[in-house]
């Protein structure tokens, strides 16, 4: 946590839980899950994994506007897992213009939260075991931490001559950028933006148009990026014949990036889009 960091808890906070299995990044879960609830994929989170689940504190990202940041909040401490926390209960914290939330952790592990006026709160919470926890934590904007990935990994980059080294780079980005963090549950899409890399690189070797294959290469990560994209395939034969498929969530608005592909909804959290026959 930040020492210069600005204590603050929307009134728009939401609470959740999902299941899992095995080790996953639980900011990318918990980013998925509150998009979905919130229905819009600007938002600020916390969140942990305990055990078979992820908890997840979360808020749309309009409503930090007046906080400085880095914000915190000492409601971190209400999830199952994170240091502090003093199991089920009511984790008290006071709002800005009088009122408090109140995250209720319940024996089963549900989890949930109110906010509002003392009073109002109050009847919520009811009797049992109630806590005002003090520690804090730093809210984190998933979709924010990856574009500053790419440009970092830009920066160093462009200080390198375009060869097969740029074209490793540019792999990386797309881990980095579109997987957000390297586990096991991301092997086989990792393969998929690794086999881009890898076309990529043929071209950059293969041809004397490397800027606009490289400009467009990463012009296309950073679409994927900037809307939670995954399991990305891409291929430019360097003579202005493009191929992709990429997966985006199903709350996606803006496909201009993606025009003239193929739409096909997998009736989950997902749509596939692509273009050409790339295999």
């Amino acid at each position: 946590m930040n020492n210069q960091s600005t204590v603050f808890t929307p009134s728009s906070l939401i609470a959740g839980r999902v299941p899992v299995t095995g080790a996953i990044d639980p900011y990318t879960t918990a980013f998925h899950a509150a998009a979905a609830a919130l229905d819009d994929e600007r938002i600020q989170l916390i969140a942990i994994q305990k055990d078979d689940s992820v908890y997840y504190l979360a808020a749309p990202a309009v409503d930090f506007a007046s906080a400085l940041a880095p914000a915190t909040t000492p409601l971190a401490q209400a999830l199952p897992g994170w240091s502090g926390h003093q199991g089920p209960g009511h984790y008290w914290a006071t709002l800005r213009n009088g009122q408090v939330a109140v995250v209720r952790v319940s024996e089963d592990g549900s989890i949930s939260v109110f906010t509002g006026l003392r009073d109002d709160a109050e009847r919520f919470a009811g009797k049992g075991p109630q806590f005002w926890p003090e520690g804090l934590a730093d809210w984190r904007s998933v979709v924010r931490e990856a574009q500053r990935d790419i440009r970092t990994l830009s920066k160093a980059i462009a200080s390198v001559s375009f060869a097969i080294g740029t074209a490793l780079l540019v792999g990386s980005i797309v881990t980095m950028g579109v997987n957000f963090k390297k586990n096991a549950l991301h092997d086989s899409a990792k393969a998929l933006y690794l086999a881009s890399a890898e076309q990529v690189a043929k071209t950059l070797t293969n041809t004397g148009d490397r800027n606009r294959v490289w400009r467009g290469f990463v012009t296309f990560a950073h679409a994927v990026v900037d809307r939670q994209g995954r399991a990305m395939k891409y291929a430019d034969d360097g003579n202005g014949r493009i191929e992709y498929e990429v997966m985006l969530p199903v709350w996606t608005k803006d496909f201009t990036p993606f025009d003239g592909a193929t739409k096909k909804d997998e009736g989950g959290m997902y749509l596939t889009l692509s273009k050409g026959g790339l295999k």
